[in-house]
């Protein structure tokens, strides 16, 4: 049962629709090292395998590579970043999930792409959860080009893709008597 479940999120009908790129402040696409370059050097390199099938970042999968400061800065997670796989084979494309530890231990690669929602609009676990959902996957599925082997989702199109805006509870405003 718990290697099943899958959460769902119900949109409701009040709820807008918004395209991912009208809610997301920064995108950022990520160091490329080629495999000769990997496993020698002191930063976390995390690449698409990383993130699993269930929405989890395995950040024991990760190798080491030589980069400065500065990249960690530039291309460094940080907590609440949303991350998808922007290419891999056609059925693994769609992975995406949050980061949620300390900030700045981690470089991703290339085939990996960083976003950050304005935190005022969006969670970026709601965004997940509800882009895993089976009838949104469908939806990203259609932007896949690619092919048999490998596929790509860019953020062209991946930003097209519209998510709901769940009211946030209005204030209670206390009346003055």
């Amino acid at each position: 049962v718990v290697e099943n479940w899958k959460p769902m999120i119900e949109v409701q009908p009040e709820w807008e629709m918004v395209k991912l790129g009208n809610i997301t402040l920064e995108t950022k696409l990520w160091l490329v090292r080629n495999k000769w370059e990997q496993w020698i050097g002191n930063y976390k390199y995390l690449k698409m395998d990383a993130i699993n099938e269930r929405w989890a970042l395995d950040l024991w999968k990760f190798v080491t590579i030589d980069a400065v400061d500065k990249d960690l800065v530039d291309y460094g997670l940080r907590d609440w970043d949303f991350i998808y796989n922007t290419r891999n084979a056609p059925n693994l494309v769609w992975k995406n999930t949050v980061y949620h530890w300390p900030d700045g231990e981690y470089i991703i690669n290339n085939n990996l792409l960083r976003l950050r929602f304005d935190e005022n609009v969006v969670i970026s676990d709601f965004v997940s959860c509800f882009l895993n959902q089976e009838e949104w996957l469908s939806q990203i599925r259609s932007f896949i080009n690619g092919t048999t082997s490998v596929a790509a989702l860019y953020w062209k199109d991946f930003s097209q893709i519209k998510v709901p805006l769940p009211l946030k509870p209005s204030p209670i405003i206390p009346t003055i008597q």
